[in-house]
């Protein structure tokens, strides 16, 4: 079945949006929420509970599209719901003055640990929407998010921290239901190949031997990759912080801060119909090439904030031009959400269909490919962030990091062919 023909019924597609928006409110609102539970636990180390998320994602997520090739998306995702709603429950726990210090930071790591499993499977979502619909499916479904990356980050903001958090586990709560009734049916329908899987392919070092294979004879497979890693790697490294280095060092409110961090998620996801479209009619080439732009702008933006070499120090100087500076840096997080739409969706649409017409069309070939991209995401996220909690200057320190990484995307763009690459194959012998 071609992309143009597999449009799921609209139940199914509503139901995922739905679920995707409720994933996305639990994401965000720990995005928003760690780096400033990290700074008033641990009275630093911003990253930290992050890292502890990401780690996780790292140690189950290479597992989960095994898991949904075995089991079906019902299972995954709506345990991933349950996981995720108590991971926030435990972060605004943690805050609470009934616990000691050593036991609230224990509290916020086991929280952690959750909401990374919760986000492991809440990557997985994009793979559920090119099954179910294709590739508008997905932008539809991560359009529908828009009002979750709002949702989220709004909790904090009206009710604080503590309580925002709790009730953001409670709307996690509730996407299980949709999750049920968007999932239920595409598990049905796989059943007999799901029963007949092997579990040969689950081993990581097989799963990456055969992504580096593959990626030998195709660039726009390489490209995929190498744009997924970079996209991600460089986001968390500039948005984990962001709070935290706002109220710090640019002197924004802590309300400011959670704001551009609440319209960074918006935009993340609002294009995506417009995306989704962009790759259909002219592959994903165009639509990487202009979020590397993007990303170019906005590393080199930041590098002018942040550093003291650059455009800070001047324009503060005798307190002139803060103001500036504070507007420069909401800017420059919220257009880095448009990048890492263009080159995320782009990336996915690139990665399944590459996969497909190489050969891979079982449930377990697919997941061996899936898992190997999952892995390679993670562990550049992790680096990232672990390299981001030594630098003197986050923000200066940011263009020594992402440069190396931005190069290799514009030289695989430049390698891949131009031709349209939208169609997926989305129906499972």
């Amino acid at each position: 079945m071609t992309d143009a023909e597999a449009t799921g019924s609209r139940r199914e597609r509503c139901a995922l949006a739905a679920a995707f928006l409720l994933s996305e409110t639990t994401q965000d609102a720990a995005v928003a929420a760690s780096a400033l539970v990290a700074l008033q636990l641990f009275g630093g180390y911003e990253e930290s509970l992050f890292i502890v998320i990401v780690m996780t994602m790292l140690l189950i997520g290479i597992q989960l599209s095994h898991v949904v090739g075995r089991r079906g998306w019902t299972l995954v995702l709506g345990g991933a719901a349950v996981c995720g709603a108590a991971g926030l429950a435990m972060l605004g726990a943690a805050l609470s003055s009934n616990f000691g210090p050593r036991n609230a930071g224990m509290l916020a790591i086991a929280g952690s640990v959750l909401l990374g499993a919760h986000r492991a499977a809440h990557m997985l979502y994009r793979f559920a929407a090119l099954e179910i619909g294709g590739v508008a499916c997905m932008g539809e479904v991560f359009a529908a998010a828009t009002l979750g990356g709002l949702l989220g980050p709004q909790l904090l903001i009206d009710l604080g921290l503590q309580k925002g958090l709790v009730w953001a586990a409670v709307a996690q709560l509730v996407a299980v239901i949709p999750i049920m009734l968007a999932t239920r049916g595409r598990d049905a329908a796989t059943a007999a190949d799901r029963a007949t899987a092997e579990d040969s392919g689950r081993s990581i070092t097989a799963a990456l031997r055969k992504l580096r294979d593959a990626a030998r004879g195709d660039a726009l497979l390489r490209l995929a990759l190498i744009c997924g890693v970079t996209s991600w790697a460089i986001m968390l490294l500039v948005t984990v912080p962001a709070a935290a280095i706002a109220v710090a060092s640019f002197k924004m409110t802590t309300c400011a801060a959670i704001r551009a961090l609440q319209v960074h998620d918006f935009l993340m996801n609002a294009p995506g119909p417009a995306t989704a479209a962009v790759v259909e009619r002219s592959g994903p080439r165009a639509a990487i090439a202009l979020g590397l732009l993007i990303y170019v702008v906005v590393v080199g933006g930041l590098w002018a904030c942040g550093s003291d070499d650059a455009l800070y120090p001047v324009v503060t100087a005798g307190g002139r031009g803060e103001r500036l500076v504070q507007q420069a840096f909401f800017g420059l997080v919220v257009v880095l959400a448009l990048g890492w739409n263009f080159m995320w969706l782009a990336s996915t649409s690139a990665l399944d269909a590459a996969a497909r017409a190489g050969g891979a069309t079982s449930c377990g070939e697919i997941a061996q490919i899936r898992t190997a991209n999952e892995f390679c995401i993670y562990s550049a996220s992790v680096a990232f962030l672990l390299v981001s909690m030594v630098t003197r200057d986050r923000y200066k320190d940011v263009v020594l990091i992402s440069a190396p990484f931005l190069v290799a995307v514009a030289v695989a763009t430049g390698q891949a062919k131009s031709q349209a690459y939208g169609v997926v194959e989305t129906e499972l012998p």
